[in-house]
């Protein structure tokens, strides 16, 4: 039993080490492309956490931390944000200009697709 809690305790340090680096991770590529993800997503903490969850769901497959993912319209709506983020960043490291690389994203269908969907279901809204 007392290994059964060490290994718990050592995986739940673990996890939440990696939550960590995961979200200054997506923090660090959020700043870097803010002018194009902002038009998508208002509360960006509110994402990052929900990506965070997600991540978590799919990997860990744990009952507990199904309610805090994405599912359906959401899960859709967040994969094809952070595929529009790589998207950005690849083009970047593709020596395309971050003018050039925000041009070709946002007359990308998969931009106008996202926001619609993102707004339409008032996704990741800052709330007052």
């Amino acid at each position: 039993m007392l290994i059964h809690n060490i290994f718990l305790d050592f995986h739940s340090e673990r996890e939440q080490n990696e939550d960590i680096v995961l979200r200054s991770r997506l923090e660090g590529l959020f700043g870097e492309s803010i002018e194009i993800l902002s038009k998508i997503v208002e509360d960006q903490e509110c994402f990052i956490s929900k990506t965070i969850d997600t991540r978590n769901y799919y990997t860990h497959y744990s009952v507990k931390k199904r309610f805090k993912a994405a599912s359906g319209l959401e899960l859709d709506a967040l994969t094809n944000t952070l595929r529009l983020l790589l998207n950005f960043h690849l083009l970047v490291a593709c020596q395309i200009s971050k003018d050039k690389s925000k041009e070709l994203m946002l007359a990308n269908y998969l931009f106008d697709y996202v926001k619609q969907l993102v707004d339409e279901n008032k996704l990741w809204k800052i709330t007052n």
